[in-house]
């Protein structure tokens, strides 16, 4: 089953008198937060409640409503919960209360479908989905129409991202390729825009 959770927190008055426990620097017109990995209230606590169940199988069911390998998961301002199905190659939309309504992407090579899932995330009220294999991004409005497909090329994937501006995003980008007569990977922690292009990279890690 997928498991929807909500956080609630409440910071004390100390909380918010207390000593930043972070600094902040402006590098290239980013700004970059440094935590020195001490809590600044070390008695706040953070209560987890489950509020809502979906099954990914439900015997007697239609095939379309079915999840077989949940890979992301995302909601839009009406609530509505979208989940991409790595084993389908298809978005299942659910509404607030776990109630399924459609499905839409396919696996296929033409628009609007995808043969590897690996990533999908709502920008401006935009379904993004990340074409693995064909190295593309498949757009959709929320009620699962096909707006676009682009290519975003390279040896680049990004294996999943979060919007944080309209055209902005964290994402972890995989590169694989030859270096030196040698088979490479390397996974990056980078800033990318609405492109997938990397704008910063802030961390990464590589191995041949």
């Amino acid at each position: 089953t997928i498991v929807l959770i909500v956080l609630f927190s409440a910071c004390s008055k100390q909380a918010e008198k207390a000593e930043l426990n972070y600094t902040v620097k402006e590098i290239d017109g980013i700004k970059v937060y440094s935590n020195k990995n001490e809590p600044s209230d070390k008695d706040l606590k953070i209560t987890l409640n489950e509020i809502l169940t979906i099954k990914v199988f439900e015997d007697g069911t239609e095939g379309d409503r079915n999840v077989s390998v949940p890979m992301a998961l995302s909601a839009d301002k009406d609530k509505n919960i979208y989940v991409l199905d790595a084993g389908s190659k298809s978005v299942k939309k659910f509404d607030m209360t776990g109630k399924f309504l459609k499905s839409f992407c396919r696996q296929g090579t033409g628009p609007g479908e995808a043969r590897r899932v690996s990533a999908m995330n709502i920008i401006k009220d935009t379904i993004v989905v990340v074409d693995y294999n064909s190295l593309k991004t498949i757009k959709f409005d929320l009620e699962g129409n096909h707006i676009k497909d682009t290519t975003f090329g390279g040896n680049r994937t990004p294996l999943f991202f979060t919007p944080f501006s309209e055209k902005n995003s964290l994402g972890l980008v995989w590169y694989e390729g030859i270096e030196d007569g040698e088979y490479y990977v390397s996974a990056s922690l980078s800033i990318i825009d609405d492109k997938f292009k990397e704008i910063k990279v802030l961390d990464t890690q590589k191995k041949k």
